[in-house]
């Protein structure tokens, strides 16, 4: 025979020559000739060398006719099972054979021998053990969902796998539509609803128009000569640095492309403190990608409100200098280029092409993120005392971001 390995080369030897009567769950392999612990389903644990075992030998007890009985059977399946089954109907040849098995709740069943002394019971206890973790796992689902959207929802139709295959969700206004238990309880709700969210911007009058745009720009804008026609028809807006310039009222209020040309050119500026963030962004389908940018700002003037809705903080960092806050953002988009997302535009304001299809730095845990909510106006500025750069939350500084950072 030729030289055993390791271990995985024994057990593949061991199987073609024994099939599956063993269990090698207890197999530490050292050497060929160096004993392992072996689990007969009939007499239980023996010592044999392992190139013994994949030549000639297999259970000593099986080899001395000494064949498990009916009556041993039950003794050994009564302690494994605590007692729980009924072996008065049992009657089998050997280990292969099956018998007849009462359960108390679930009546007579029929198993293999072997089976039954590995711990293996009832199906329908099993079962039933499982429906019970589901619905479990279900009910939590639904409590936590109506803590993020109160009673807008109808979960009747939920059939809960896990925390990220989609379940069907009803909408009250548009229906049913599929989305995962993971983003629907990050405030993600009905994309039809999303949709129309954003269409209401095309519907406005000038008061509507200035009070919006001053939600999104604060006071950084005069709008005293704006004449509102439609959501495309470009208005009069006044910059208190630059002067007027003339901006289709749906761009003004859509992140980037809202600003005034003047202070665009500008830019990021790399002279002055810089934030390095990385975020989640919700689709309106229900599904997450992963955002890396920059800005002088904070994310939450950073971005519009109608992103602001679908955006969720992972990790900020922030920089003295924002040149150093540029060359990790591209480092990152140089290193994770196989993983940019290249499809629709999520986003209504700029940045999507800093979008990723996967979780790239690895970041997005519960337990390990320094997440926080983009509507907290108590969120650190630009400014204020600057935090280590290289801060990370411990053993989560992947290869990747290693190498980054």
């Amino acid at each position: 025979m030729a030289r055993l390995v390791d271990t995985a080369d024994f057990l593949g030897r061991a199987r073609k020559k024994h099939g599956n009567r063993y269990d090698y769950s207890k197999v530490e392999y050292v050497a060929a000739k160096q004993k392992v612990t072996i689990i007969c389903p009939e007499h239980g644990e023996f010592e044999q060398t392992p190139v013994n075992h994949c030549t000639r030998h297999g259970c000593p007890g099986c080899g001395g006719n000494r064949r498990l009985t009916q009556n041993k059977f039950i003794e050994r399946a009564t302690k494994i099972h605590n007692g729980r089954y009924d072996y008065s109907h049992v009657g089998f040849k050997n280990v292969e054979s099956k018998a007849e098995i009462i359960c108390p709740t679930h009546g007579a069943f029929f198993q293999r021998v072997a089976s039954h002394l590995k711990g293996i019971g009832c199906p329908k206890c099993g079962r039933a053990v499982t429906a019970n973790k589901l619905s479990h796992s279900r009910e939590r689902f639904i409590e936590n969902a109506r803590k993020a959207h109160s009673e807008k929802y109808d979960y009747s139709k939920v059939d809960y796998v896990n925390a990220h295959t989609k379940v069907t969700i009803i909408c009250p206004v548009h229906g049913p539509f599929k989305q995962s238990p993971a983003n629907h309880i990050r405030d993600v709700g009905c994309p039809e609803c999303g949709t129309e969210s954003a269409a209401a911007l095309r519907v406005r009058t000038t008061e509507d128009f200035v009070q919006e745009a001053k939600e999104v720009h604060g006071d950084k804008y005069d709008y005293s000569r704006v004449e509102y026609k439609t959501s495309h028809e470009k208005v009069e807006i006044i910059c208190m640095e630059h002067g007027a310039f003339w901006q289709s009222p749906v761009n003004h209020v859509r992140g980037n492309k809202a600003r005034c040309p003047g202070c665009t050119v500008s830019g990021f500026d790399q002279t002055k403190p810089g934030l390095l963030y990385y975020l989640a962004v919700a689709t309106n389908e229900g599904d997450t990608l992963y955002k890396i940018g920059i800005t002088n700002l904070t994310v939450q003037k950073r971005f519009p409100n109608l992103d602001l809705a679908r955006i969720r903080i992972i990790k900020t960092w922030e920089f003295a200098v924002g040149r150093k806050a540029a060359e990790r953002e591209a480092a990152i988009l140089s290193r994770c280029a196989k993983d940019r997302y290249f499809g629709p535009d999520v986003l209504v304001g700029s940045g999507n092409s800093e979008l990723f299809k996967c979780d790239v730095l690895e970041l997005d845990h519960p337990s390990e993120v320094d997440s926080r909510p983009v509507v907290d106006e108590n969120a650190a500025l630009i400014g204020q005392p600057v935090q280590h750069e290289f801060a990370v939350s411990a053993g989560v500084k992947t290869r990747l971001f290693a190498a980054t950072f």
